[in-house]
């Protein structure tokens, strides 16, 4: 789930920092008697939409990899909790859930 929000609110940014340049760009084209002259926009990417879009893609990578010990952590406990177990692995599973949620 928060990965999921983080990609929607990261389309998001991306979208409002190309429709703020847009409007920037309309501003400048008016005349003097305050029609708009629409300029069709070729769809490329500046090279601060490339940054951004590469930032919010290490920022969202970043995430799944620092959340994906701890997911499977938790998992594991929940598939083995009705086992028994033994003081040793109950340390050990203890040790690697402190290490996985630090």
């Amino acid at each position: 789930m928060p990965t999921l929000l983080m990609i929607i609110f990261g389309l998001w940014t991306v979208k409002n920092v190309r429709d703020v340049r847009r409007r920037r760009r309309r501003r400048h084209f008016q005349t003097t008697t305050n029609e708009m002259i629409t300029v069709g926009r070729v769809h490329i990417l500046r090279s601060q939409d490339r940054q951004l879009i590469r930032m919010l893609i290490i920022d969202i990578l970043a995430f799944i990899v620092c959340k994906f010990p701890s997911t499977m952590a938790l998992l594991y406990l929940q598939i083995t909790q009705n086992d028994e177990k033994s003081v040793e692995r109950q340390i050990a599973e203890f040790s690697i859930i402190l290490l996985t949620f630090f």
